[in-house]
């Protein structure tokens, strides 16, 4: 028997090595708590900066964070001109370095530890620093204000850190005055050392709102009013770093979270403007993967705006309808990834969520597009048909539907001779798409029950007799409850429009008795796996309906499993009038025609 190789030995598993350490800790801890003097000071920083950063656990665990800040504390109780300035800043300018890299090098948990014990006392101090480094000469003040920036770029990092941040009253200001300043200097300086520190303090800040937006919901309005603005005025500078922007937009999408920040973004069109000019910039260039992280990211984005309802027709007319020309773009440009296409479908359907919003879609006319007479719903269905994603079709297809929905029903949009002249092909784009997009089963039958139950009373016999007569739109729909997995939902929509039909004593409802049709409400009616029982007696109420209102009861009683779904129905229903109108058809309709 083959024996375990041992595990190969580390002198740092030695308890005399880890005692060793224990004690080298405390005596640079016991020394930086003794020191009085600016040398002893630099001297005491300088030992712990050279230390491995394999002893930042164990000095942060032994207290080094604590004396750090007494040192802070120390050295801010002396009046400023008896400081000196060289003096002032190579000592707190140390000390936060010191305390930067030891936050760094430790492990998460005990940075969170020590933030958690001793965090509120560091942001008391670093916030007077920040005040009293006003007066200080420029470059010493960038210099203190970058490593303060560090310092709460720590902060940020979780829930708790953020919440302390966000606790000091002037935080947010001096975020702000800090990016109003790096703005100016970043519009006036060339591109020297000076101006890379700036474009070092920005990213800091960036990430820091980055953090603290995605843990603080409830500052989130507040800080967008604060920093909304600013910060779209930043996201179009046409020399941003790639990381900048990437973090640009994850700050906006951080702050779409909340319902009431979607409609303050929304209605500030410097916001929207400069999300909607990102999108464009990234559409046009190349090599286009360099942005698709911060394109993904602003797609989120819009599509986080979009789940206002009130706010779509906003987005929809800003720069006359330039979204959806971005939105087009993306989804037609073969330098795009399957990401950003099923983001900006899916953006579409958000658009088209409403009423309101389908009224001026269905009526656009897309000039960018090859086709210059190539309006949104024909754009639409070419998507839905054609994207090799499954996917970016699901998506672009519910919107597609959507839009039919509302567009080719009650109150459309569309002029009394444009409605019939497009239905038909509406009609056979739906057919194709049942076919092409098994995942859209939903919106397409909620589609075909809007056409069939919420026609204008003017509209609703020609709109039901095109739809009786289509050689295949009938069938298509039926299909879809035929499917494996077939929805409550698509039951429901399908056999209240069949019922609703076979109700309708003007049209001629023997169109009606179709093999399809029939294949459908037997399936509904005797699958009681997949459909409910609301759904089996809708179903074989549409099965009555039919059998009493057409001259094709031969047809339906001769239907393989029809008669059998009935008797079925009427042993086990226990509402004892459906079960007698079940039984009356049967005998009075259906067996005599035996």
């Amino acid at each position: 028997m083959a024996t375990k190789r041992p595990r190969a030995y580390s002198p740092g598993d030695s308890p005399c090595y880890q005692e060793q350490r224990f004690d080298e800790v405390m005596n640079l801890v016991s020394e930086l708590h003794q020191t009085v003097t600016t040398a002893q000071r630099h001297r005491v920083l300088d030992k712990i900066l050279r230390k491995s950063p394999s002893f930042a656990n164990s000095l942060v665990q032994g207290g080094a964070v604590q004396a750090l800040c007494l040192q802070l504390g120390f050295v801010l109780s002396f009046p400023y001109k008896s400081r000196g300035p060289e003096s002032e800043v190579d000592q707190i300018t140390m000390i936060f370095h010191v305390l930067g890299s030891l936050y760094q090098n430790c492990s998460e948990r005990i940075r969170e530890d020590s933030i958690d014990q001793i965090g509120r006392q560091i942001l008391h101090v670093s916030i007077q620093v920040w005040k009293q480094s006003t007066n200080a000469p420029e470059l010493l003040r960038h210099d203190r204000r970058s490593s303060l920036l560090s310092i709460w770029t720590f902060f940020s990092l979780s829930s708790a850190g953020s919440a302390l941040l966000l606790e000091q009253e002037d935080f947010l200001y001096l975020l702000q005055s800090q990016m109003i300043s790096d703005k100016d200097q970043h519009e006036s300086v060339t591109k020297d050392i000076n101006h890379l520190d700036n474009l070092q303090r920005q990213e800091k800040v960036y990430i820091i709102l980055k953090h603290i937006t995605h843990h603080s919901e409830s500052y989130r309005l507040t800080i967008f009013e604060q920093f909304g603005t600013i910060l779209s005025r930043l996201a179009t500078a046409l020399d941003l770093e790639q990381s900048s922007l990437e973090r640009l937009a994850s700050i906006f999408r951080n702050l779409a979270l909340t319902s009431r920040v979607r409609v303050a973004m929304v209605e500030n069109s410097h916001v929207i403007s400069a999300l909607l000019q990102l999108l464009l910039r990234f559409s046009n260039f190349y090599p286009y993967k360099q942005h698709a992280k911060a394109a993904r990211t602003l797609l989120c984005t819009l599509g986080t705006l979009c789940l206002e309802t009130d706010a779509c027709l906003l987005l929809i007319l800003h720069g006359d309808g330039m979204i959806l020309s971005i939105l087009f773009q993306y989804l037609r440009s073969a330098q795009v990834d399957e990401v950003i296409r099923r983001r900006s479908a899916r953006a579409l359907r958000l658009l088209s969520q409403s009423k309101a919003t389908v009224a001026v879609l269905v009526t656009l006319k897309l000039a960018t597009y090859e086709d210059e007479d190539s309006d949104f719903l024909t754009s639409l269905y070419q998507v839905a048909r054609h994207d090799p994603c499954l996917n970016v079709r699901t998506e672009a297809t519910m919107a597609y539907a959507q839009c039919v929905a509302y567009a080719f029903t009650e109150k459309s949009p569309l002029g009394e001779e444009t409605f019939f002249k497009r239905l038909d092909q509406i009609m056979n784009n739906l057919v194709e798409l049942s076919q092409k997009v098994p995942t859209a089963a939903e919106p397409l039958a909620e589609t075909f029950q809007n056409q069939v139950k919420k026609t204008s009373s003017e509209k609703s016999r020609d709109v039901r007799v095109i739809i009786l007569r289509h050689p295949s739109y009938l069938k298509a729909i039926t299909d879809l409850a035929l499917r494996p997995n077939s929805s409550r939902l698509t039951y429901n929509c399908i056999t209240s429009s069949l019922i609703c039909l076979a109700r309708d004593e003007s049209l001629d409802r023997d169109m009606l008795v179709t093999e399809p049709v029939l294949n459908c409400l037997v399936h509904m009616a005797t699958n009681s796996e997949s459909a409910g029982q609301e759904q089996r007696e809708a179903a074989v109420q549409a099965l009555v309906e039919l059998s009493s209102s057409t001259s094709r009861s031969k047809e339906i009683v001769t239907h393989g499993g029809l008669l059998h779904a009935l008797i079925r129905y009427t042993t086990g229903c226990i509402d004892g009038n459906a079960k007698e109108n079940v039984k009356k058809t049967l005998l009075s309709r259906l067996i005599p025609e035996l």
